[in-house]
């Protein structure tokens, strides 16, 4: 199995960071104009953490290379 090295790895994260700001902006948007939105906050930040969890599982460790 191919895993990720650190600058893989930090690149992803901070693409996961800027897409949880966006969906966060949009759900605050959605209730200030009375909607619901199919996802809370709550939930994204759920994903996010999970996300990171495997993503981390799946990098390269410096004793390992």
């Amino acid at each position: 199995m191919n895993l990720f090295n650190g600058f893989e790895a930090h690149l992803i994260k901070l693409g996961l960071a800027a897409v949880s700001t966006q969906m966060k902006e949009e759900i605050q948007e959605a209730k200030k104009k009375g909607r619901n939105h199919i996802m809370t906050e709550g939930f994204v930040d759920m994903t996010i953490n999970e996300l990171r969890k495997k993503i981390n599982h799946l990098t390269i460790k410096k004793n390992e290379e």
